[in-house]
């Protein structure tokens, strides 16, 4: 990829370019209502990056942040794959994730009476996928994920098996 995309976090006042974002690169049944995302996109356990060329979101990618983590969404815009910015989004967030103090996050620094709480961190993350969707499975692979089963008829429209794949986290040092 010559170019590469700016990428920032995403908020709740990014809640219409991610609308926008969603109704171009997810069959319909996939797509989440303007509720649903201005929930995820305002919640704190939640972490959305999004990949920007200009003012244009062209990527994105989200997780549940918890010690158990479940990547949610990722897409690129179809004028923009094979560019590398779901590569490039996956790598950040999987970054980002081993960055984040769960503990410092609930206010949960220490206990009665002074004692400090160990560090709680993100240990791994887990995502469903299409069973057709070879080159994502393929990308995930590549990150290290693997596959540990699968759901039956977890998609619909079309209706389609997913495949669950789980990957440790590593904490930055």
């Amino acid at each position: 990829m010559s170019f590469t995309p700016s990428v920032r976090r995403l908020t709740g006042e990014d809640l219409n370019l991610v609308l926008h974002f969603d109704v171009r690169v997810f069959p319909a049944a996939d797509q989440w209502n303007e509720q649903t995302w201005h929930e995820e996109l305002t919640r704190s356990d939640r972490l959305y990056l999004g990949a920007f060329a200009g003012a244009q979101l062209i990527g994105m990618a989200g997780a549940y942040v918890n010690e158990h983590s479940d990547l949610l969404t990722i897409g690129t815009h179809p004028q923009w794959r094979g560019r590398s910015v779901a590569s490039l989004l996956l790598d950040l967030l999987l970054d980002s994730l081993g960055k984040i103090n769960l503990s410092e996050r609930a206010g949960e620094q220490t206990l009665p009476g002074g004692i400090e709480k160990p560090i709680r961190r993100v240990r791994k993350i887990l995502l469903e996928v299409r069973a057709s969707n070879e080159k994502a499975i393929k990308l995930y692979a590549s990150r290290g994920f693997e596959i540990i089963g699968e759901i039956a008829r977890y998609y619909h429209r079309p209706t389609e098996d997913a495949v669950i794949m789980e990957r440790r986290i590593t904490p930055a040092k």
